[in-house]
């Protein structure tokens, strides 16, 4: 119910409605952490909690309620039950990708070692969560050397798996980092593994598009690059003995790709 009446809250969205709800905001924080700390309180309602003080803090832009609500959520991605800790890191992303004022960087060591964890949990939705987290961190905040490396790592193994979903978002992760200051170490990371990739592990229609769109940036990033992802691709589908339709047809549009991003003189 409380979620219900933030979401209408919420459609309003203007600076009158705001005002008003911020005099009733203690009272539904205060109602909001009962049902999220109670203990005989079920578990969908716990999540629903958690996602009502990320939208209630996003909807005040941090005001009143604000560092209170990022402790809890913060404090609840260490719950033992995985489904709160996915509804945890939803919140999270809610409050980074919004104009909070909040950052990570006092505590995005410790976020970062945790998401790792969570990386290697058997539970799915908390695996998808914690990559999506890290995708919106690597929008949002700003990587130390150490804090790449240990996201590389999290990319190469997932880039490297048999899991589409989980590819997808770790591609969506590498093309997020090719804009940032880690732009040749990303071109680095991602080289030896497009080809197998192209051949191997774009198999759907969304995976593909993702994929072409990583390919694209690393073309636009160093043309030089596009080159030897070109050969590299087209070599890897040559050694492939019975290269199937779909496998052709994906390792053209990713040709095409490459092809019309950089000039022609490079693959001449």
């Amino acid at each position: 119910e409380i979620a219900a009446v933030l979401k209408a809250f919420r459609a309003l969205g203007s600076h009158d409605a705001v005002a008003g709800f911020a005099t009733a905001v203690h009272p539904i924080f205060e109602v909001t952490l009962q049902q999220l700390n109670g203990k005989n309180v079920p578990l969908d309602v716990k999540e629903a909690a958690l996602s009502c003080l990320g939208a209630m803090t996003v909807a005040l832009n941090g005001r009143d309620i604000g560092t209170a609500a990022w402790d809890a959520i913060l404090g609840h991605l260490r719950s033992d039950v995985d489904a709160i800790r996915v509804a945890a890191l939803g919140a999270l992303r809610l409050l980074l990708s919004s104009e909070s004022p909040f950052s990570l960087k006092s505590t995005l060591d410790d976020l970062l070692e945790l998401l790792s964890t969570f990386m290697k949990k058997s539970h799915v939705g908390l695996r998808v969560s914690a990559m999506e987290c890290i995708l919106t961190v690597s929008r949002t905040e700003t990587l130390s050397p150490g804090q790449f490396d240990l996201v590389a790592s999290l990319l190469q193994t997932e880039l490297s798996g048999p899991e589409s979903f989980l590819v997808e978002s770790a591609m969506r992760v590498a093309q997020a980092l090719l804009a940032g200051e880690y732009r040749d170490a990303t071109l680095k990371l991602l080289g030896p593994l497009m080809p197998s990739l192209a051949t191997e592990t774009v198999t759907r229609a969304s995976t593909l598009q993702i994929f072409l769109a990583l390919l694209k940036g690393m073309v636009e990033a160093d043309v030089e690059a596009g080159s030897k992802i070109y050969r590299a691709i087209l070599e890897n589908t040559l050694e492939v003995p019975t290269a199937s339709k779909h496998m052709l047809q994906t390792v053209g549009e990713c040709l095409a790709t490459v092809l019309l991003t950089g000039p022609a003189s490079q693959y001449e």
